[in-house]
């Protein structure tokens, strides 16, 4: 079984499925606040580390998050909706910002 983050920011709970993925064809739901923007976590780790391997190997430090995750999830053949897609940016920014003791640049708070 697999194990899955949801992607809300007062959330951000994690749950092993009771279910494999193939046996259900609707999407998964955060038990705890019953959001369907969830995404397993090996995912969400494998996304963390490309941006941290690039943000050491691109000048200035620049994170270019969106191209990270599409490229990380498209290649392994999983489709994001938009608005996942922008939740999923968010908790990057936010975690690796975090990990590697960098300034919150965002002006107005959270992203």
């Amino acid at each position: 079984m697999e194990e899955y983050m949801c992607l809300e920011p007062n959330c951000a709970h994690t749950f092993i499925a009771r279910k494999e993925a193939r046996e259900l064809a609707k999407p998964r739901q955060c038990p705890k606040c019953w959001s369907y923007h969830v995404i397993p976590v090996n995912e969400y780790i494998k996304a963390k580390q490309k941006a941290v391997e690039l943000i050491r190997t691109t000048p200035f430090g620049i994170i270019p998050l969106w191209d990270i995750v599409q490229a990380t999830f498209l290649e392994r053949g999983i489709r994001l909706t938009p608005i996942v897609t922008l939740k999923l940016c968010r908790m990057l920014y936010k975690d690796i910002t975090q990990d590697l003791g960098l300034p919150d640049l965002t002006k107005r708070g959270e992203l």
